[in-house]
């Protein structure tokens, strides 16, 4: 049986429907989106221990090998060119060649950067540590992914829910990651060994992300193709229609209900409570660090603030002359007492 050839399969075609060319990535009609946004969840929950393990361990790393507080800081900022410059490039490769291959890149680039940190602490060498933060800078695209993956695959309606969960289950895993770090660098017999278990974390993501998460970019629009139907006969333009007085008046101003019912919304305020909490928490923080501190003596104008508390002027004793002196009793009756 002889297969149809370009021609009849073109005239198959619904003539209303467009028709797909070439290998586009799959849309997000086709997966799950609940699924494919529980797995996200998952995997940004499990990043995030590693990453607040390493964020706490880093600094007594560089400490122990000799760096002062100059050298501590120059850590984080390694890590943030390298974040400025890894944005601005995989943000357009996300858009181009999916999510999944930026994802795979940041977790590759995450075991590159925490084995050079292991490495660099076996060797006792301080620069090693801190070009370790380079590969981690550049690759570590996780948050924009994540983003990106559950914008795809969940409807206007639903984004915001799925966006302020997504940014919990951030804060869980960077919540957890601190505690286990400081657990494993005061248990464990090497001091290497955490860096290798967050880099071994990063590892066996990379198979979950390679074969259970699916693509979810879209299909570019340029791709999408309509069958031509045949043009009308040319005729004669039609004089303009002048516009009505309806259509000149400006846009009238959002009422008051929908403004008040985005405020209802539960994903939007636990959004603002999840950017929120952590600065109320430190504010709060403080003000009780200042409320338990005991009150700073007031000088007195009866005390001295070089030197012993005086006693009024008042009742000082007066100076006492040579004159006004009593003799000294002789030695021999000082002896005798």
């Amino acid at each position: 049986m002889r297969s149809p050839t370009g021609a009849q399969t073109k005239a198959r075609l619904p003539a209303g429907k467009p028709r797909i060319e070439g290998s586009a990535a799959p849309t997000a009609a086709a997966l799950d989106p609940l699924q494919t946004v529980r797995l996200t969840k998952l995997i940004v929950f499990i990043d995030y221990i590693a990453v607040g393990a390493m964020r706490t361990i880093s600094p007594f790393y560089a400490k122990s090998l000799g760096a002062d507080t100059t050298g501590v800081a120059a850590l984080e900022t390694i890590y943030g060119v390298g974040q400025i410059v890894g944005a601005l490039m995989l943000g357009k490769l996300s858009d181009t060649r999916g999510r999944k291959h930026v994802l795979l890149l940041s977790l590759l680039g995450s075991i590159v950067g925490y084995s050079l940190a292991g490495v660099a602490v076996g060797a006792g060498s301080a620069s090693l540590l801190l070009l370790s933060r380079l590969p981690v800078g550049l690759a570590k695209q996780t948050v924009s992914v994540s983003r990106a993956i559950a914008s795809d695959v969940t409807s206007e309606d639903q984004r915001s829910e799925s966006l302020s969960a997504l940014v919990g289950c951030m804060a869980l895993g960077y919540s957890l990651g601190p505690v286990l770090g400081g657990l494993l660098v005061d248990h464990s017999p090497y001091p290497q060994l955490p860096a290798f278990l967050c880099a071994a974390t990063f590892l066996a993501l990379v198979p979950l992300v390679r074969f259970a998460l699916p693509e979810t970019r879209r299909a570019p629009l340029q791709t999408l193709q309509t069958p031509q139907s045949p043009q009308p006969p040319q005729q004669w333009p039609s004089p303009p229609t002048p516009p009505s007085a309806t259509k000149l008046l400006p846009p009238a101003a959002p009422s008051a209900g929908k403004a008040a019912s985005a405020w209802r919304q539960p994903g939007l305020l636990v959004l603002i409570a999840a950017c929120a909490l952590p600065e109320a928490a430190v504010i709060a923080g403080l003000a009780g660090w200042v409320w338990v501190l005991p009150p700073a003596p007031h000088p007195s104008p009866a005390t001295d603030r070089h030197g012993p508390p005086r006693p009024h002027p008042a009742l000082r004793p007066p100076p006492t002359s040579s004159h006004h002196r009593l003799p000294s009793p002789p030695p021999t009756l000082c002896w005798l007492r």
